[in-house]
């Protein structure tokens, strides 16, 4: 250490000193020094200053090319040349350089990577921590933040006076003077570690955990933030967080008076709270500021680009390879975030079609503040590509139509698995396909061939023969797909595909006779209602016989949809005159007046009872089977 009298002579000198002078005067072959974890450069070169016993921090800063005695701004001061003082502390060029505050935008500071508002930097007081100082015994960085009112690591409140001291007002640490270590007073010599203080409150502590890890002096470090964050702001950038939290702690209301606690920590608590709880955390907030001044906009605005939820992986996968195209061309224009309104006119969609797939999370769910409020938001980008795939879906009533079946038909395949719908469909809209997979709904090639000696029946005639239920379309298509039945496809249009399509005859009546046994089909997996077409296909007639859905109401006009659960009930109650005219080979009009003269209930119009419908069906084949045994 320096004897008090070369500590003299270094004081007298007028003359400025050589280039060896800061080395000399730290003594670096003498004294071991290395920056701790986390400290400031000015508490750091007020520990080499106290360990080499030069009085105040002038004596060597001078040297280097500092401006002021009565301001350490060793952290601040573009002249200090870093390279000297390094030599002189005996550490890297760069550990000193990470720790100096160079002058930002506007007056800004970067901090160990970070950009803090202009004046967040303490350089004339020396806040500390008790606790921190009692076990480590040197000045962490963060304490220098003025927008940081307690420690990051013990959760103590932050002093910068002595109540030991004597002196009115209490004096408050300074960094001129380096005689004396920076865990005593300057004043008074005491341990500063001996100061009393209050502490954070434990119920305030985990969300200002986020502004503790943003405060943190490296990028590894500052990363554990996202431990604490939803997953949907795991892209965010932590200088954006680092702002937005800064911002609204700075334009909030000021907490009552009934509150307890320090209201600075409260307003830190509030805004890491609202992060914590985005998109929905400012609900809570009263704000200072006007909604259409200057300030608070442009803080919503960052508020709500924080982050974005994305969208459900099966939604995404459907446009993806879209997007990866869209992403060959370049531009700003593709990447903007567009409102609601613009977004609608870009795609050429519906603002209520874009509003319900935005909340069904179809596209990423990004936002834009209007006032106080977050509205939905789009990238221009992914938008052009959801649109792009949302117009070429193929919906199950139009495949239904192109192959000449019942939409529930369609709806069966899906729940069998043969046919997969596409991820881009709303919430009770119905299953969707893409173009590709409807083309493949039924491939002829595909088919396993039945052998010359097998009959077949057309699928469409098989079907008829179901009554009283919905019939299985979806089994016994998913069957002759997987080749558990043999099939031919018979040439002609698409739309006659039941009419087309030849199946084992044997085989299928089998199938349906098992899922017949099985007693009523459920409908889970169906949609609600069903169209007049297919309400007259479940019932085995057609648009003649109208009378048959008297009773069950509708919906709409083009096309009139009728509640698929009462048509099923209908069809196991009431068969209709020309079914069972089917059944006894009649005319509808002689089936009628049998009917009638029977005796047999007509519940509506051309609709009879079943189950004495079918009794009298019975009977009647009985007597034609016994009437053929005689002739023979």
């Amino acid at each position: 250490m320096l004897a008090l009298a070369d500590i003299s002579q270094e004081l007298l000198r007028r003359e400025r000193s050589t280039d060896d002078a800061p080395r000399r005067l730290l003594y670096r072959d003498r004294v071991s020094f290395s920056f701790r974890d986390g400290e400031s450069l000015r508490g750091g070169m007020a520990r080499a200053c106290e360990l080499a016993g030069a009085p105040n921090s002038w004596t060597v800063l001078r040297e280097l090319g500092l401006k002021h005695r009565s301001r350490v701004l060793v952290s601040e001061d573009p002249d200090i040349d870093i390279g000297a003082l390094a030599e002189a502390l005996g550490v890297t060029r760069e550990e000193v350089a990470a720790r100096q505050y160079p002058e930002k935008e506007n007056g800004a500071r970067e901090y160990f990577g970070m950009i803090v508002p202009a004046g967040s930097i303490e350089s004339r007081a020396r806040r500390y921590s008790p606790t921190f100082l009692r076990d480590r015994g040197y000045h962490l960085a963060a304490w220098e933040l003025k927008f940081l009112p307690f420690c990051p690591v013990t959760w103590d409140m932050l002093l910068q006076h002595c109540d030991a001291c004597r002196s009115q007002p209490p004096q408050a640490q300074g960094w001129v003077r380096t005689l004396t270590p920076v865990d005593r007073c300057d004043e008074c010599g005491r341990r500063l570690a001996d100061r009393s203080t209050s502490n954070v409150s434990e119920g305030l502590r985990p969300a200002l955990e986020i502004i503790s890890c943003l405060v943190r002096c490296t990028e590894k470090e500052r990363a554990s933030v996202f431990d604490l964050l939803p997953s949907d702001l795991g892209r965010a950038d932590p200088q954006a967080l680092l702002d937005v939290i800064l911002g609204l702690a700075k334009h909030m209301k000021a907490p009552s008076a009934e509150e307890d606690g320090d209201p600075q920590v409260i307003r830190l608590h509030r805004a890491c709270k609202a992060v914590q709880s985005w998109p929905t955390g400012l609900d809570d907030i009263e704000f200072s500021a006007s909604p259409t001044g200057q300030t608070l906009p442009p803080l919503m605005q960052n508020y709500a680009a924080l982050g974005a939820e994305p969208a459900i992986n099966a939604a995404e996968a459907e446009y993806a390879s879209i997007k990866a195209m869209n992403h060959l061309t370049c531009g700003n224009e593709l990447d903007r975030i567009v409102g609601l309104r613009e977004a609608s006119a870009i795609s050429g969609l519906e603002d209520d079609t874009l509003r319900a797939a935005w909340e069904a999370q179809l596209i990423t769910r990004r936002y834009r503040a209007h006032g106080n409020r977050l509205l939905p938001a789009f990238e221009v980008r992914e938008l052009l590509a959801f649109a792009e795939a949302w117009k070429t879906r193929v919906s199950a009533s139009s495949v239904a139509s192109r192959f000449g079946l019942p939409t529930y038909a369609i709806e069966q395949c899906v729940i069998r698995g043969h046919l997969i719908p596409t991820a881009l469909s709303l919430p009770g809209s119905g299953y969707f396909f893409s173009k590709q997979a409807a083309d493949r709904f039924c491939d002829g090639a595909s088919l396993q061939q039945p052998a010359p000696h097998i009959a077949t029946a057309a699928l469409y005639d098989l079907m008829r023969l179901v009554s009283g239920r919905l019939k299985p379309w979806g089994h016994v298509l998913s069957a002759v797909t997987l080749g558990r039945i043999s099939a031919k496809l018979e040439p002609g249009d698409d739309n006659q595909l039941a009419k087309r399509l030849q199946i084992d005859e044997s085989s299928a009546k089998c199938l349906i006779g098992k899922e017949a046994a099985k007693g009523v089909p459920s409908l889970c997996g169906l949609s609600s209602t069903i169209c007049q077409s297919d309400a007259y296909e479940v019932l085995n007639c057609s648009a003649t016989s109208s009378g048959m859905l008297d009773g069950i109401a509708s919906t709409g006009i083009n096309p009139k949809l009728f509640p698929l659960e009462l048509v099923a009930k209908r069809a196991g109650e009431v068969a209709a005159t020309s079914e069972i005219a089917k059944h006894l080979d009649l005319d509808p009009t002689r089936t009628s007046r049998l009917l009638s003269a029977a005796r047999v209930r007509e519940i509506v119009p051309g609709g009879w009872d079943r189950v004495h419908a079918f009794e009298l069906i019975n009977r009647a084949t009985l007597m034609r089977d016994a009437q053929l045994a005689l002739s023979f």
